[in-house]
């Protein structure tokens, strides 16, 4: 539909189409003249509206169902305010100062060599990899790998919460997930919403977007699911991250004979491009199958916690043929907070790297600029002090106020587990740490120094540089107690 043109909604109202603003298996969402609402249209296969009464009708009334759901409050999904009246589409919300995750790919630019690069990036100039090094400085721009964590673990939370009042979104990818323009307020909200429904095993409905679609899902075997959901936004989470599709590996640089998915009849006319494309090839990272590999985009031990990569290789490797092995969203919040956790940001390039590269190297590995001080956080359950550590995190003092949210101190819990529980700020010459809201049960505070003793900690604790180099204990009473160290860290 052209720019300009107009739709009536079910109430005689007349909105103007603008911009397209998404994408979707299904249909495209556009802005409208009103910048506080955008349409939802259904096309056909010729990218032209529907305009056969019987199919409007059909989809008006698969709108009545969806407006019926039991969709909780605090799941962020657009949903539709109204129906449009001569068209399959509706009208919905536009969600303002937010964008797409499309919007973190970089776009390809005819004046690659023309374009001033970082020094950390001068390695590739030399070389005239000018593509890579135009995706690795939009990376960088667009907050890393830390940023990229942020958003996709907002996104598994609410498609986590939904999966838990037994719905499924159905079409999850790079074009119908937003995210907050502005780092201070990390929201996700999903778009396209017209294909929510509950999850009915005996349904064979499916509307993905390519590339992005299970396995069992392109090839007809079954509808849309939580498990095919949790493999489109391992998809989704696995080509933000590396910037490569995790089946477009060496297989598609030629035939070279007999492929992987020969003996599946159903595959049989299928191009290696859409086997690819449908997650049937074998993974790139796969470490018991280098058929396919793939040693571009950014190397997956940098960026990857070692829970991500068990996660990624579970979904598109060990239940590549049997979705029942396939990790569910529940798995996905968890691990991917650990990451952001875990994940230093380089105050030379803005590139992102785990902790575990500093503690061995001391440098960025992007641009061999020092490590900057951080605080190390550790969390243990009193009861296995001795043990492994239930919580790690490190987070880098590039500002004088630091956020601190509450599962660095409680078990992890879906619900608040990004909720503000402390801050540490400077003041003058000491630090600062301050409870965010009154914690219901005790907290107890001592110097990691021998000879300290345990006191009761209220609101407020100030602390000089030295003591926060020695640390800090807190002791926090719960269902569960926890011991939480404190240290301001120089990697040496």
């Amino acid at each position: 539909m052209n720019q300009g043109s107009k739709v009536t909604d079910q109430y005689h109202q007349q909105h103007e189409i603008g911009a397209e603003l998404g994408r979707g298996g299904q249909g495209i969402v556009y802005t409208t003249s009103d910048p506080d609402i955008a349409i939802k249209l259904v096309l056909t296969n010729d990218g032209e509206p529907y305009t056969d009464k019987h199919y409007i009708h059909g989809y008006q009334e698969q709108l009545n169902n969806l407006l019926t759901l039991p969709v909780n409050q605090d799941i962020n999904l657009a949903r539709p305010i109204c129906k449009l009246k001569d068209h399959a589409g509706y009208v919905m919300q536009l969600l303002r100062d937010m964008k797409p995750i499309e919007d973190f790919f970089a776009i390809p630019s005819k004046d690659l060599e023309k374009r001033k690069y970082p020094q950390w990036l001068d390695g590739f100039v030399k070389e005239k990899r000018f593509k890579e090094a135009h995706a690795l400085a939009d990376y960088a721009q667009t907050g890393s790998s830390k940023r990229r964590f942020q958003v996709l673990m907002q996104c598994a939370t609410q498609l986590a919460k939904l999966h838990g009042q037994g719905l499924v979104y159905g079409d999850i990818s790079n074009e119908n997930v937003f995210f907050s323009e502005n780092k201070a307020f990390n929201h996700v909200w999903f778009i396209d919403a017209d294909n929510l429904r509950f999850e009915n095993k005996n349904s064979k409905k499916a509307v993905y977007t390519p590339g992005y679609g299970a396995p069992e899902l392109v090839l007809g075997l079954v509808g849309s699911s939580s498990r095919t959901d949790a493999y489109s936004f391992a998809v989704l989470a696995f080509k933000l991250l590396s910037l490569i599709h995790p089946f477009y590996g060496e297989k598609l640089q030629g035939d070279n004979g007999a492929d992987w998915a020969d003996e599946e009849e159903s595959t049989s006319n299928m191009s290696l491009d859409e086997q690819a494309s449908a997650g049937l090839l074998p993974f790139i990272d796969a470490p018991d199958d280098d058929s396919n590999r793939n040693q571009s985009g950014l190397p997956r031990t940098l960026i990857l916690t070692e829970k991500l990569q068990v996660l990624f290789n579970h979904t598109f490797n060990k239940a590549q043929k049997h979705s029942w092995k396939r990790p569910l969203m529940f798995h996905w919040p968890k691990a991917l907070a650990q990451a952001v956790d875990l994940s230093i940001e380089c105050e030379s390039c803005n590139m992102s790297y785990l902790e575990k590269y500093a503690l061995t190297e001391n440098k960025c590995p992007y641009c061999s600029a020092k490590t900057p001080r951080y605080f190390l956080i550790q969390r243990h359950a009193i009861s296995q002090f001795t043990g492994s550590e239930l919580w790690r995190a490190a987070i880098p003092r590039q500002e004088d106020e630091i956020c601190l949210p509450k599962r660095l101190f409680t078990p992890f819990c879906l619900d608040d587990f990004d909720d503000e529980f402390a801050r540490i700020y400077k003041e003058s010459d000491h630090w600062v740490l301050s409870l965010s809201f009154s914690y219901s049960q005790q907290i107890n505070v001592a110097l990691n120094a021998p000879g300290e003793r345990f006191s009761n900690f209220v609101s407020k604790l100030e602390l000089t540089e030295e003591e926060l180099k020695k640390g800090i204990l807190l002791q926090i009473d719960g269902d569960y107690p926890q011991l939480v160290t404190i240290t301001l860290k120089d990697v040496k």
